[in-house]
């Protein structure tokens, strides 16, 4: 019986330990902050960009550089490269070959369609040939066969109908048209009728949703919803950071143009922007950087208050049901 309960005290002292661990890494993970770092340049037309964001530092570190038309990524644990975010040569050559024979095998296809393609038109073509060719040696043989001299007097019968059946089209075809222009009439009127029916629902559902908006629970929600956002913003943007500017079309007048349209956002921007005009190059190069961090209980905590506040369910009902 001692040794039962000495197990069993064992075994729960590791359970113990194993959910502190545990407990302790939950908390790592929605505490501690990701710390991230991007910066990039463009001059002389070579783009350079590299994003850098890294977690308990040296535990984890993620990496990704661009320079050069070359793109490079990876993962590191403990300083040891765990995942490559783009293959070695040796899988990019087998890619490629699984590429060629794929390309190999389309165009193997492509001819054989184009082969079936080519003698149904030929088929086509002669079946409508022969059919052309019939109709009309019939027609040839029927009027041999059949052709004789009218005589005057049915002639002169003819002659004399064709002004009343003139007459018959001609009225034939008033009648069509006033037929037809009533009804394009009736549609319009439809279509009008259709568009004001639609401009009501649109002034209903207007004044339903303006009403809604007027309400003090929509109110307090959007009053939430706009606190949680700017906390998220506030947690997630940058530390520090500074972009510079160096600019020029070759033109004075419109370089002036944008430095004018700058200057009305370099109130909100120029603590982190340096804006260098030039009046007589044309050039467009620059450089930045920026250094933040992100935690994860933030968001967390904006999708608790999104999730169970009282005005955002029912906000959220109202406009489930409309």
């Amino acid at each position: 019986m001692h040794i039962l309960l000495l197990v069993l005290k064992i075994i729960g002292i590791a359970l113990l330990v194993v959910l502190g661990i545990v407990l302790l890494l939950v908390l790592l993970l929605v505490f501690v902050p990701f710390c991230y770092r991007a910066e990039g340049s463009f001059y002389e037309d070579k783009p350079y960009a590299m994003l850098r964001i890294r977690y308990l530092f040296p535990l984890l570190h993620v990496f990704v550089k661009y320079q050069e038309e070359n793109l490079e990524g990876k993962v590191k644990l403990f300083g040891f490269t765990i995942y490559d975010f783009f293959p070695s040569d040796e899988v990019k050559e087998k890619k490629e070959q699984k590429k060629a024979k794929k390309e190999q095998k389309k165009a193997k296809k492509a001819k054989k369609a184009e082969k079936t393609r080519k003698t149904k038109i030929e088929t086509s073509l002669q079946t409508e040939a022969e059919a052309e060719i019939k109709p009309r040696v019939q027609a040839e043989e029927k009027m041999k066969t059949s052709a004789k001299p009218q005589t005057k007097p049915e002639a002169e019968k003819q002659t004399d109908t064709e002004p009343e059946a003139e007459k018959v089209t001609l009225w034939e075809k008033i009648q069509i048209f006033v037929r037809t222009l009533k009804e394009k009439i009736l549609s319009l009127i439809q279509k009008l009728k259709g568009i004001r029916d639609k401009g009501i629902e649109i002034k209903e559902k207007a004044s339903y949703y303006y009403e809604i908006w007027q309400r003090e629970e929509t109110q307090r929600a959007f009053q939430t919803a706009k606190k949680t956002l700017y906390k998220i913003w506030k947690s997630i943007r940058p530390r520090k950071g500074l972009v510079k500017f160096h600019f020029g079309t070759g033109d004075p007048g419109s370089t002036g143009q944008m430095c004018g349209y700058l200057g009305m956002l370099y109130p909100f921007i120029g603590k982190y922007v340096m804006i260098e005009p030039d009046f007589e190059n044309k050039i467009y190069e620059g450089d930045f950087y920026f250094k933040g961090r992100i935690t994860l209980f933030v968001f967390l905590r904006a999708a608790w208050t999104i999730l169970f506040d009282k005005d955002i369910k029912v906000l959220r009902k109202i406009l489930m049901n409309s």
